[in-house]
């Protein structure tokens, strides 16, 4: 019997549908694995995440693309056990990523899995800075009570600012704070620490020294990157200029040694030369003379 129009969606919704509910600390990683409960080989599947109560799709696969992932690299759904089974992985997943999802395969196109991400907890803090300030983001759970507390690693508190209780309906679940940076602080390595008031749990970010604020992120790299084979050529034309230096100077020492031999041997000719013209009776011994 085939069901269509208004049937088949009366149909989907009193067909009892797999669900799971999934509680995971800002941060932590997420794994769920389906089957398709056969042994058939699978060939698609589709995750959507529903807007309210509308699903859109969110990722999908198919015998041409057997893994895929959103572009930040949170969510990815792939084949698994000889294309039997559907894993869907969420990396570090935040606030941000919680709500209702439903996972489709070729054998449970009426019977989707349904799953619940419930985040807790509390975030890893962001840093971001500017020419004079520093500033903090965190994610929480609830704001109420919660505090950013500006400090060095020796714990030396420059501010500290909690936040009261939210006073209108909207749900806020950001903390985010600026600190003016002074003469004193760009001088040493300033973190954000945010305690929660949910676990009493603390979370903390360091950042290099704030004198380095307002520098592009990277430039130090790439400053390196320049720089190095600069030293390079530098010390090889370094090294070159030595060896030349060294080679006239054996060269210099070399003429010097060998004029003087050249002076030497002349004079030892000279000198020969004068003792061949000379009488006999200067070149005999006084006492051989009667």
């Amino acid at each position: 019997m085939m069901i269509s129009g208004p049937s088949l969606v009366l149909f989907l919704f009193l067909v009892p549908m797999s669900t799971e509910m999934i509680r995971k600390e800002c941060g932590e990683d997420i794994e769920i694995t389906t089957s398709g409960g056969t042994s058939e080989i699978l060939t698609a599947a589709v995750l959507q995440k529903y807007d309210g109560t509308k699903p859109k799709p969110f990722l999908s696969i198919n015998e041409t693309h057997e893994s895929s992932c959103t572009e930040n690299g949170t969510f990815c759904i792939q084949f698994g056990d000889g294309r039997r089974q559907i894993t869907l992985t969420v990396h570090s997943v935040t606030f941000q990523d919680q709500g209702k999802y439903a996972l489709y395969n070729d054998t449970n196109i009426t019977e989707p899995k349904i799953i619940f991400i419930i985040v807790t907890g509390m975030c890893e803090p962001k840093l971001s800075s500017s020419t004079d300030n520093l500033t903090c983001e965190v994610d929480v759970a609830n704001t109420y009570k919660s505090t950013i507390v500006w400090m060095d690693k020796h714990r030396k508190i420059y501010r500290l600012k909690t936040f009261p209780k939210n006073v209108t309906e909207e749900v806020v679940t950001k903390l985010r704070d600026t600190f003016k940076l002074t003469d004193e602080t760009r001088e040493v390595d300033i973190c954000c620490t945010v305690s929660y008031v949910g676990k009493k749990e603390e979370k903390q970010n360091c950042r290099i020294r704030p004198s380095h604020v307002g520098k592009v992120e990277g430039t130090a790299d790439n400053q390196n990157i320049i720089i190095l084979p600069v030293l390079l050529v530098l010390g090889l034309a370094i090294a070159v200029a030595l060896y030349i230096s060294w080679r006239r100077r054996i060269s210099f020492t070399q003429k010097n040694r060998e004029r003087t031999l050249s002076e030497t041997g002349l004079m030892e000719d000279h000198q020969a030369e004068n003792l061949e013209g000379a009488p006999l009776e200067t070149l005999q011994r006084p006492q051989d003379q009667v």
